[in-house]
């Protein structure tokens, strides 16, 4: 009796069965570098917040410190050192007003940038509003200038200056208040500007700044420039005018 033999019959793909597979591994590999990227930009985007924040605390802390340091005008040691005024734009300088005033550095290992010092708050032509600072008596003060960058990408700058009331009067504001040499501000108002012939410091200082940065959520070809508006406020060691809060009446 003759007996079968069995043969194994080898099993070969189809064209269409690989290029199913090649299909599928495609859509596979496509959706995790799609992931990949959008958690890539993700990243970006965290950074990129981060460093905005971190660059608008630190304008903010570093101008709070300057600012209660500043020299105070009095009719004695400090009179000849008092400098507070806002600077108009200047073509050949800034096409924003400036913020100029003097204030005491304390003491540094440069003794050049110690005690009192000149300071301009401004924005250069790369849009980048800075602080620089240098010796209020010195031959060569421009040999010992400080510029250090407080935020890039600026769009616009607005000053505000606070002149609170006068303490124990009711009515601190005139329609006829005449000052033909422009020598006081009027008293319980917000002021646009604050001139150098005033000599003094106002209560409330108000800086609204506007900035842009890169929204790095989308592709390159994507990428969009979202602008952010921020306003700072510091109450200024002024002793002539200070804020206070009148009691009221029963």
């Amino acid at each position: 009796m003759a007996m079968k033999i069995k043969t194994k019959r080898k099993l070969y793909m189809t064209l269409i069965e690989t290029m199913t597979a090649l299909a599928l591994l495609s859509i596979v590999l496509t959706l995790l570098f799609g992931f990949f990227k959008q958690l890539s930009d993700l990243q970006l985007l965290t950074e990129n917040q981060q460093r905005t924040s971190f660059q608008m605390r630190y304008a903010e802390s570093r101008l709070s410190y300057i600012f209660q340091r500043l020299i105070k005008d009095s009719d004695n040691y400090y009179n000849e050192k008092f400098y507070f005024y806002l600077d108009p734009s200047n073509n050949n300088f800034s096409q924003y007003p400036s913020l100029v005033f003097t204030f005491n550095n304390g003491v540094k290992r440069d003794p050049t940038l110690s005690d009192e010092l000149l300071a301009r708050l401004y924005i250069d032509e790369n849009q980048s509003l800075c602080l620089v600072t240098w010796p209020v008596y010195d031959k060569d003060a421009r040999d010992h200038m400080h510029k250090e960058i407080l935020l890039n990408n600026i769009k616009n700058i607005e000053y505000e200056f606070y002149m609170p009331p006068e303490k124990d009067k009711k009515n601190n504001v005139s329609a006829k208040h005449v000052d033909p040499e422009e020598k006081l501000p009027e008293n319980n108002k917000w002021h646009q500007e604050w001139k150098k012939t005033y000599k003094q410091l106002p209560a409330i200082l108000r800086i609204t700044v506007k900035f842009s940065y890169e929204n790095t959520m989308f592709s390159k070809k994507e990428d969009k420039v979202v602008d952010k508006k921020i306003t700072y406020a510091f109450v200024l060691p002024s002793y002539k005018n200070f804020v206070y809060f009148p009691r009221e009446q029963e």
